[in-house]
């Protein structure tokens, strides 16, 4: 009892002071099941119990190193190689940097897959969640990743 009207109060002070306003507080939820699904080429859902966090995706000339979050990309699509990802739900964040294609992005699909390849490839089931609640509180841990599209407008 004592632990969620503490938890209530923490949630309350970060919600009211400015200086943490950026945080956003969620139930946490211990080891939930994740699904990951693509809607169309520039979006992607992640449902991590009673969470959903949805993505977006841009390819962009604006180049970016591991970890790398941006603020605004220029230009977007499709003049680019590098991929970049937006949370837009539960909160949105800035651009965080997951890719560099090889041959150049034909459309944002292949950034798409990127994302879905490496989190599936790169963070381990048990790892997803907490992956995804320090993207939402501002950081990047997705490990980037090249991709060849070897001219098959796919992701090798």
């Amino acid at each position: 009892m004592k632990l969620s009207i503490y938890s209530g109060l923490l949630c309350a002070m970060i919600l009211i002071s400015p200086a943490w306003s950026a945080k956003m507080c969620l139930k946490e939820e211990s080891n939930p099941t994740c699904t990951i699904t693509q809607q169309g080429d520039a979006d992607t859902i992640i449902t991590c119990g009673s969470t959903t966090f949805h993505f977006v995706h841009a390819c962009s000339s604006s180049s970016g190193s591991n970890g790398e979050i941006k603020d605004s990309l220029d230009p977007i699509w499709p003049d680019g190689n590098y991929c970049w990802i937006k949370m837009i739900s539960p909160k949105t964040t800035n651009w965080l940097y997951i890719s560099y294609m090889i041959g150049g992005c034909v459309s944002v699909g292949p950034c798409s897959r990127a994302l879905y390849l490496i989190l599936h490839t790169k963070i381990s089931s048990g790892n997803l969640y907490p992956t995804l609640m320090q993207i939402l509180n501002g950081s990047n841990p997705i490990p980037s990743q090249t991709f060849n599209l070897g001219g098959s407008g796919g992701v090798n």
